[in-house]
């Protein structure tokens, strides 16, 4: 699997997200905000395949498609690090996050050894971009 270019890092939130959804592996985890600040529930069958989604004004019952996560939403961010599997390394500087796939057997000192990794201005966007260096979501639907 080839790598997926990225937005650009002060691109919409809407850009990241909709990277985010189109990455092998994806799926919705509870707790995760979308871009019209609605969190991802469960599922509900309600005589066809929807999710349950709260907002400020109540619950609503909407597809996942068309949906896409903010990946600057700090509960969505950990949601998309777990995502990223057990083996992962983040780095955070002045107004950067680089977060690192390092491999199934890392060695002793985490930081040798080969590594996919990807950043961004917040660790959401720095997950996505790394999920898209590497080509899937590692930690995602089979």
């Amino acid at each position: 699997m080839t790598a997926l270019e990225t937005p650009a890092p002060d691109a919409p939130v809407s850009e990241w997200g909709a990277l985010a959804v189109s990455i092998p592996g994806w799926r919705w985890i509870r707790g995760m905000h979308d871009t019209d600040a609605r969190t991802f529930i469960e599922y509900a069958d309600c005589g066809e395949a929807q999710w349950l989604w709260a907002a400020d004004d109540g619950c609503e019952h909407l597809p996942v498609e068309g949906r896409l996560p903010d990946p600057d939403d700090p509960a969505t961010a950990g949601c998309l690090l777990a995502l990223m599997g057990p083996v992962v390394n983040v780095i955070v500087r002045e107004s950067t996050t680089v977060v690192r796939i390092l491999p199934d057997d890392p060695p002793p000192d985490e930081l040798k050894g080969e590594s996919t990794r990807g950043s961004g201005a917040t660790l959401g966007r720095a997950c996505i971009a790394a999920a898209a260096a590497l080509g899937r979501w590692p930690g995602g639907a089979s």
